[in-house]
């Protein structure tokens, strides 16, 4: 199903994304 697919992405991407931002945020200091 897509909202099975879609809802597992979400679940990798989440965390990937916000260390992404982490890292990003933090990275100048």
């Amino acid at each position: 199903r897509k909202t099975i697919c879609f809802s597992k992405s979400e679940e990798i991407h989440d965390p990937v994304i916000g260390l992404f931002i982490n890292e990003f945020f933090f990275w100048p200091q």
